[in-house]
């Protein structure tokens, strides 16, 4: 037979009915209890109402509960004992242990993250790590191709030939494991210097403007041409090609051609010559 539990109030309220004149066979047949149980309610609770028995009540379930704060206390101390708080070394070092004491110890995960102020996904992590050497050897065959490529263009460079990379992790293996980077080429400083009005040209023979031009071969060899051009007629009474034309050279060009020709009033050059 299945034993019935009764609360206080529900002994109170068989005990209002045995005052109120209800018998006790009766009673025991409506509530499937015994004599005996009927009397020794009736000795244990007799003249208390339902407020004095919560109040008596109270004081042990305060007793209780601090009895169960001490053993959790005592039991959290044991744990961290057990794992050795002051040389914790991380989840990672540390998991073999910290799996040993709560098995032995009989305290779950959860509870001993809480005491170490872990968090439980931290403790499961499992590390994905991936060889990338087969990527840092194409970062590095990118860079040694285009001098001028850097992490940015080598990321969109390896974007478009297939690879699921993110750019995170380019930056990572180009800047920190590869230790490469691009030169930046400092911007050449002019001298501030106030601007002239070119003059404009009313008669042939009067202004001549001279320029270099360059430009290679089949072979890739440079070569340098030297210009000069009549802005007012569009004549052009020179152009000199060589492999290199140094200051000395242009000083000879113009005096051979202003032997066959009057001075000009004006040359135009720019900042080369």
């Amino acid at each position: 037979m299945t034993r019935t539990w009764h609360t206080e109030e529900q002994i109170l309220a068989v005990l209002k009915d045995a005052q109120a004149g209800t018998g006790v066979p009766e009673l025991c047949r409506k509530h499937g209890i015994s004599d005996a149980t009927v009397y020794k309610w009736r000795a244990k609770y007799s003249g208390l109402e339902v407020s004095h028995v919560l109040g008596l009540r109270q004081p042990e379930d305060e007793n209780r509960r601090l009895q169960q704060m001490v053993a959790d206390q005592a039991l959290d101390i044991q744990a961290l004992n057990a794992i050795n708080a002051k040389n914790w070394q991380g989840p990672r070092r540390s998991e073999r242990r910290l799996r040993g004491s709560t098995e032995r110890l009989g305290i779950s995960q959860r509870r001993v993250c809480r005491l170490l102020t872990l968090d439980r996904q931290t403790l499961r992590y499992r590390s994905r790590c991936h060889d990338d050497e087969v990527l840092r050897t194409r970062i590095r065959e990118i860079a040694e191709s285009k001098r001028r490529y850097g992490c940015p263009r080598i990321y969109v460079r390896l974007r478009r030939e297939g690879w699921r990379v993110n750019h995170k992790k380019v930056e990572r293996l180009y800047y920190r494991d590869e230790g490469l980077s691009l030169r930046h080429r400092r911007r050449k400083k002019l001298a501030a210097v106030p601007r002239i009005a070119l003059p404009r040209p009313t008669q042939p023979g009067r202004c001549y403007a001279l320029d270099f031009v360059h430009d290679r071969l089949v072979t890739g060899r440079r070569y340098t041409c030297l210009t000069m051009t009549d802005p007012c007629s569009k004549e052009v009474p020179v152009i000199e090609v060589e492999v290199s034309i140094g200051g000395a050279r242009v000083c000879r060009i113009l005096d051979r051609l202003f032997l066959s020709r009057p001075l000009p009033e004006t040359l135009i050059v720019d900042n080369v010559l």
